[in-house]
């Protein structure tokens, strides 16, 4: 992506959730901006306790949340004490809707996620609408999907947790939520790039998938003729809806240099895509993008993304059996969604003034 904002400042506001204690690191960040882009002037975020480089001007804040959210285990009892390890979603996001409209950020990057089914379905309900108002208040909320393939966010858990213990394919939550910006991931290790493997993705199983979606998940049903069948539900909410390069990410931790991969890699690449647009919007005195689903699904936007159609997502694996995970198909596909900004003028020009 070549791109330079028009100035070193800006009014775009991009917040980074982060949960379980992993807190971030400001050396570690200092270090990477002056290694990989030298050219930037001094650079840095805050933290409040409850995508640095390509999001440049934007004011980044890094929300530290403590606690644990709800969790179903495979028993279908609840989860308590050490093993509790969902992320408390509900007291982040209401900690977000306290705040003032100026505090509000304009862009969440979330790079966390569960198995949708260890979520309690009450609890996902109640946080998913909450998402929905934040998004009204301006905010464009980019998820990442997990590292699992079909089976979500832990490879080979792919059973119900209702005590039928029934096979399907697992989608993770809060990606399933329709407010939500759900982000897979691609290859950049060969052109044209492929899924990449671990990108999660699939079908809901709480969420009804709404009409925006219609005609593009229908397309991907139909290609895949019944693969898979009996491990989903079609009529339900599909991710992701985009993705981005989650493949060979340098970074820094603790001071030593890493490769790293995911869709946690991915989310904030398309976080920090947004936020370069919506600085461009708060310029021209217009708004910020807010919820961008409907938007995204619309021809305008996806006749500029680039297609990817080779690749297959891990698969769920039942009694040492492995049917396939999601193919990457024409149109949307259950491992890349819409497929990836190719061209980001492009992709400026056109949501900078929608």
């Amino acid at each position: 992506m070549h791109y330079k904002a028009p100035g070193n400042s800006s009014q775009v506001r991009l917040g980074v959730s982060g949960y379980l204690e992993e807190h971030s690191n400001h050396a570690d960040v200092r270090d990477f901006l002056r290694q990989q882009v030298p050219e930037l002037p001094s650079y840095d975020f805050k933290v409040e306790l409850y995508v640095m480089g390509l999001g440049f001007p934007s004011q980044v804040t890094y929300y530290a949340t403590g606690g644990r959210g709800e969790k179903i285990g495979d028993d279908g009892k609840p989860v308590t004490g050490k093993k509790l390890d969902n992320e408390p979603y509900l007291e982040f996001i209401q900690a977000l809707l306290d705040k003032p409209d100026n505090e509000v950020p304009h862009v969440l990057s979330v790079s966390y996620g569960d198995d949708e089914l260890s979520v309690p379905r009450p609890y996902a309900e109640r946080v998913c609408g909450m998402l929905g108002l934040l998004t009204k208040r301006g905010t464009s909320i980019i998820h990442s999907t997990g590292d699992g393939g079909s089976a979500g966010g832990r490879v080979g858990n792919c059973r119900t947790k209702d005590g039928t213990n029934k096979k399907v394919t697992m989608s993770t939550f809060p990606a399933s939520c329709p407010w939500v910006t759900a982000v897979g991931a691609t290859t950049n290790t060969a052109e044209p790039p492929s899924g990449a493997g671990f990108s999660s993705g699939g079908f809901s199983q709480y969420f009804e998938r709404p009409a925006w979606q219609a005609a593009a998940v229908d397309k991907y049903v139909e290609e895949i003729n019944g693969h898979l069948d009996g491990y989903y539900n079609a009529s339900m909410r599909a991710v992701p809806d985009i993705s981005a390069v989650g493949t060979n990410f340098r970074v820094i931790v603790g001071a030593r240099r890493k490769l790293l991969e995911g869709t946690s890699a991915s989310a904030p690449v398309f976080a920090a895509m947004i936020s370069l647009v919506n600085d461009a919007r708060l310029r021209k005195g217009k708004p910020s993008l807010g919820w961008l689903n409907e938007i995204l699904y619309s021809d305008k936007v996806t006749s500029l993304l680039q297609d990817i159609t080779k690749g297959q997502s891990y698969s769920c694996t039942w009694d040492k059996v492995s049917p396939g995970g999601w193919p990457a198909k024409q149109g949307w596909d259950a491992i890349t969604g819409l497929g990836v900004p190719n061209d980001f003028a492009k992709f400026l020009e056109v949501l900078e003034d929608v």
